[in-house]
């Protein structure tokens, strides 16, 4: 009984430190980052631009997964965690907001809505992830990072973030060099606690590991990044009006990017691992309708409630899709 009972607590103790080291080493790693590029000369819209939505804990936890042979959690932290931060922060965000609110983006911010996932999950087609798809990602990351920093429109968009990120950028470029290295390596030891605490307590309670990867880890890394100040946070630091609005978008679009380009793409160059067929038969296809949801609503120029109770309602019937897989 006591060993029964000890393994999911020495799980759920080892989750919950890596969960908090992951959020200390990410704010960290980000504001080293963000002194950094201000170090070399790069003005504060571009350093916005590049780290807005910024998900540097659930990569971490992705890489960390993969060296530990754990495939399921590495894809989960990824791909989950794009599910997640599309549905549930931003859905209910959508919730909230004004009826009036109008969010204005450019059509080529639509367009990569639509387009990330579905080029994103081209090599989860294969059995196993390829290194050559793990290029591809990070070259489409780099040419979509270059869109983000030089378009007039999409700068117009982002605005409102330029003042925000400004108190993080401070500092010598020998302490961003610092801080960055520092929270570097606090993601990888986080990352690491995080993956083995995730297996204790799947095989504790016994959970399926793609269930455990897919819902509960991109969740609980979701929930406790969410309090964010400007330089890393991924929905709003202000009120519901239309500002805070279009900051909220770029920010869902870094999201993505950053996950399944740059993340997606680091897993696959440097740890591919096994793609569970599930991945593709639900969650890729679920991620992509999400994705063509919230594209559409950018269209259209506003996202209304509706469109805010589609995507929560959904996630909740993805988990309850998990759930029946496992059954």
């Amino acid at each position: 009984m006591l060993a029964t009972i000890g393994v999911p607590l020495a799980g759920a103790l080892l989750f919950a430190i890596g969960l908090a080291l992951t959020v200390w080493a990410a704010r960290r790693f980000v504001g080293g980052l963000g002194a950094l590029a201000r170090g070399v000369g790069l003005s504060t819209y571009v350093v916005g631009a590049l780290l807005a939505g910024f998900r540097a804990g659930h990569i971490a936890v992705g890489l960390a997964a993969a060296n530990a042979l754990a495939a399921p959690i590495a894809l989960g932290a990824i791909i989950g965690g794009a599910i997640f931060l599309l549905c549930v922060p931003l859905g209910l965000w959508a919730l909230r907001a004004s009826p009036r609110a109008s969010v204005r983006v450019p059509g080529a911010y639509a367009a990569l809505f639509a387009a990330a996932p579905l080029l994103a999950g081209l090599p989860l087609l294969a059995p196993t992830l390829a290194r050559l798809g793990g290029v591809v990602l990070l070259c489409l990351y780099a040419v979509a990072a270059v869109y983000v920093t030089t378009s007039p429109a999409a700068r117009a968009l982002a605005r409102a973030k330029d003042a925000g990120f400004a108190p993080y950028q401070g500092g010598s470029l020998g302490g961003g060099i610092v801080r960055a290295i520092v929270g570097m390596i606090g993601l990888g030891v986080g990352g690491a606690f995080v993956t083995q605490g995730a297996v204790t307590l799947a095989l504790g309670l016994d959970i399926a590991p793609l269930l455990m990867g897919m819902v509960v880890v991109p969740a609980a890394l979701g929930l406790v990044m969410a309090p964010r100040r400007a330089y890393d946070d991924g929905y709003n630091t202000g009120g519901y009006d239309t500002g805070s609005y279009d900051t909220g978008v770029a920010d869902a679009l870094g999201a993505q990017l950053s996950l399944l380009f740059f993340g997606l793409g680091l897993l696959a160059l440097l740890a591919p691992g096994a793609v569970d067929p599930l991945v593709r038969r639900l969650d890729w296809p679920f991620l992509i309708g999400a994705s063509w949801l919230v594209a559409l609503a950018l269209w259209r120029g506003w996202m209304g409630r509706l469109t805010g109770a589609i995507l929560v309602i959904a996630y909740v019937g993805l988990i309850a899709l998990h759930i029946l897989a496992r059954g």
